[in-house]
This record gives structure tokens, sequence and C-alpha cells, in this order.
């Protein structure tokens, strides 16, 4: 029987390790003044603090925005401003060429880029590396309490359209009843192979999801 958790690459990651670095990361979002109904921006490369990431906002009652990281300069500071964003967690290499187009006051959370990522697209290793002044994820996940309040509100996220009439629209998905979240978690759980005996290959883009 597999043991839950995450193989990315040849490291395996133990669900019960993914779960609190994202109860640890949701003290550290509220912390900065996050909490019910507000929104946390993530664009990340298919990596496990993508889910880490998600899971910690919703626990804190707030909305997820999860951004193509395909996206560039003004693409990106529009859905940045328009979501309301407070937080913006992305990785450094991301960061590095977008530094310009994210507003002042969003609080920017690096994630240093995975050697994994670094070798499979080729990035350049200096630009990759955490910058000076930023929050690092990782290190919050290490330092913090774990979050152990239930949220106010179960959110799901706010997705933002292709803006192929326009500019992308925001759509936020409604809250979920305490069944309905229950019934899902079940779902993702099993999706992502967070439950024994069951594996999943995901070679698409998480913020698709």
């Amino acid at each position: 029987m597999n043991k839950p958790g995450i193989q990315y690459g040849d490291q395996f990651f133990p669900q019960e390790e993914v779960m609190l670095r994202s109860a640890r990361g949701a003290t550290g979002l509220s912390s900065l003044g996050i909490g019910r109904d507000d929104t946390a921006a993530v664009m990340l490369r298919n990596d496990p603090v993508y889910l880490e990431a998600t899971v910690a906002i919703r626990a804190i009652g707030a909305l997820p925005v999860p951004i193509n990281w395909h996206l560039r300069g003004e693409e990106l500071q529009y859905i940045l401003e328009d979501s309301g964003s407070k937080a913006f967690i992305i990785h450094s290499d991301l960061y590095h060429e977008l530094i310009d187009f994210i507003p002042q006051d969003v609080h920017v959370i690096e994630v240093e880029t995975p050697e994994i990522l670094i070798e499979s697209y080729g990035l350049d290793r200096d630009a990759s590396a955490l910058h000076t002044g930023n929050i690092s994820w990782n290190m919050w996940t290490a330092d913090l309490d774990p979050w152990t309040e239930e949220p106010e509100l179960q959110t799901a996220s706010m997705i933002y359209t292709s803006g192929t009439t326009g500019l992308p629209k925001g759509v936020r998905r409604e809250a979920s009843t305490q069944e309905q979240y229950e019934q899902q978690v079940k779902v993702v759980a099993g999706v992502f192979g967070l439950v024994p005996g069951v594996s999943t290959i995901i070679p698409a883009p998480l913020y698709h999801a």
C-alpha cells in the first residue's frame, strides 16, 4: 500500500508534512492581515508548495487566485490589482522577471525555485535564488506555529477567464456547505494521491486545477 503524499521528481513529500507546512503558512498569511474573504495570488510552476499555499489560503477563509505563470507584465499587474490580492506567492525566477509589475502594497512571498525546475526549464541559477527583503515561504513553514483555528468561511478559489473577449474576468466560486466541503476534500485527496493505494500523475499545470 502506498504511503499518502506527493512524489516530485526524486523527492517524496509525505501528506502529514505537506499539511503541516500548509498550517504554518496559514499562520504566516494571517499575520499579514489576510483573513476572511480576502484574496491571495499564487503564481508557481508545478511544485508541492502550490498545494501547500492553496490549502493555507483557504484555511484562513481567504480565496486563492491561481495565475498562469506564462503571463507577463501588464497582464499580471491587472490581475493582481483587479483581484485585490493582499499577498502574492511566486517562484523566485518568475519574481526576478516580474518585479516591476507587482503593486507595492502586495506582500511578496517567494518560493525559492527548486533544482528540478531549474534543470527542467534551463533557468538562470542566479535569478532563481531568493531576493533580499522578501518573505520566504520555506522559512515560514519551517519556523511558524501551525494554524489550528477553523475558517469562518469555507472557500474555493477566484479563477480568471482567458480574456478572449476583453480583459480577464475574475470568477469567485461560491463557498461550499460543510457537507460539500468534506466531499471535495475527499475527492481532491484522491486526485492528488493523498489516500493510500491511489496514485495520480499530474502532467498539466496546477493553475488549471
